[in-house]
């Protein structure tokens, strides 16, 4: 709580000035909006996500491995899978029985027959190779709007190879797309179903591209903003 006095300068020949000012109090709510990141190791995907995410003020993320985070998942507002094995199977429980909004991200190190048999809406190929995709954005993609940023310049992320087959409608914001050539696969995708929102990132080392953008741009602002708008969609 801040007491505060406003006062207004007298003009020339002012017959009243009892009201000229006048005292006040402001009470300052804590309203950052809080963010988990589980993952059972460290990458440097982890913080760039922090750094994108936080350069909104309002927003804070803490770090919390999947055994830590089972009693507090009613304290955040969403909550990052990163990578997802056997060890998250109490959180998706958890997180599903709540409904809660969570964002999925996959990589080299994702356990996909996990993934395959606490998934509901949809269900990936595993052929045990990695590959190599570029990112192609979809402009047709409508539940936000998505500034200019040149995904196709970025670096590309490593991802399972194998199509994922969904049971419900989604929006690809990205696409995957190999030496150019677009394939018929979403890199991140969004959807919603029993009033949840959830995303899925079909790769990892995102931390190239926002470095990448800032080779670009000579700033990070436009791939956080991208980050922040999808945080917020979430």
């Amino acid at each position: 709580m801040h007491s505060l006095k406003a006062t207004i300068i007298p003009v020339d020949n002012e017959k009243n000035t009892i009201n000229n000012s006048k005292n006040f109090a402001v009470e300052i709510i804590d309203q950052k909006t809080k963010i988990a990141i589980v993952s059972d190791f460290y990458h440097p995907d982890l913080g760039a996500l922090k750094k994108s995410i936080e350069s909104n003020e309002q927003r804070t993320v803490t770090f919390l491995k999947p055994n830590e985070i089972i009693n507090q998942i009613n304290d955040f507002q969403l909550i990052i899978l990163y990578q997802p094995n056997n060890k998250f199977n109490n959180l998706v429980k958890a997180l599903n029985d709540e409904n809660i909004n969570k964002f999925i991200i996959e990589g080299t190190k994702t356990d996909l027959d996990f993934l395959n048999k606490v998934s509901t809406y949809y269900q990936h190929e595993i052929t045990q190779q990695i590959e190599d995709y570029q990112a192609m954005l979809n402009v047709n993609y409508t539940p936000f709007i998505i500034d200019g940023i040149d995904f196709e310049s970025f670096p590309p992320l490593k991802s399972n190879y194998g199509s994922v087959n969904f049971s419900i409608p989604y929006q690809s914001i990205l696409s995957k797309s190999i030496k150019g050539e677009l394939i018929n696969e979403p890199l991140l995708v969004t959807f919603e179903t029993l009033n949840r929102r959830e995303a899925v990132l079909f790769g990892e080392n995102i931390w190239q591209w926002r470095a990448q953008s800032f080779i670009n741009t000579k700033s990070f602002n436009q791939f956080d903003d991208f980050i922040g708008k999808l945080i917020q969609y979430l």
